[in-house]
């Protein structure tokens, strides 16, 4: 590993936003040799839910100043 990455090529800088613990504990759910589909998908999923989730929080804030 190179000074600047540990833990599953996680940068240091990203480790602050990224449980590693859990990360890796979502890593082992995949098949053996498998191209980390079920990782890719698992997380695809969260950041495509975060974003829906902050745009109903920016429309509920501008529907909010609105009034």
């Amino acid at each position: 590993m190179s000074g600047d990455q540990d833990h599953f090529g996680i940068s240091p800088d990203a480790q602050d936003f990224v449980d590693v613990n859990i990360f890796e504990q979502i890593l082992e759910m995949d098949d053996e040799g498998s191209d980390r589909e079920f990782s890719k998908e698992l997380v695809f999923g969260f950041f495509e839910q975060a974003e829906n989730t902050f745009d109903e929080i920016g429309h509920s804030l501008a529907r909010r100043g609105q009034d």
